[in-house]
């Protein structure tokens, strides 16, 4: 698309697009190619936004994301790239961190082979 066609940015990958004069004229409700460049910038957009206004948690946001084409995310704006990053980089070092926990068993060191019961006086078992 020649540049003088330019008249809008994506506000979720910056790219430069052309919005027609009937989207930028409608007033009842914003048309999504006002907002962004295809439709997969615009879920983006709308998954971000309700996230920043705590309509849905980041585990929604996480899920609703990871249905998006996120192939391109390092070309994204900076700002809609970090919170991407926030939803889905933060939850994976989350499950990562759960599942490197080591599993530990606590012994009573003052109990000895002998000892039969514990200190509530029930008797161990074996």
């Amino acid at each position: 698309m020649p540049d003088s066609n330019i008249n809008n940015y994506c506000l979720i990958c910056g790219k430069g697009y052309h919005v027609c004069h009937s989207c930028w004229e409608i007033r009842t409700f914003t048309p999504w190619r006002t907002i962004a460049d295809t439709p997969n910038c615009y879920s983006i957009y709308l998954i971000l936004s309700d996230y920043n206004g705590g309509s849905i948690s980041k585990e929604h946001a996480r899920e609703a994301l990871l249905q998006c084409d996120l192939t391109a995310k390092e070309t994204f704006k900076e700002r809609p790239r970090n919170t991407i990053n926030e939803i889905i980089g933060e939850t994976a070092k989350a499950v990562r961190r759960k599942t490197k926990k080591p599993v530990v068993e606590t012994m009573d060191t003052a109990m000895t082979d002998t000892d039969t019961t514990n200190d509530d006086g029930m008797e161990n078992c074996e």
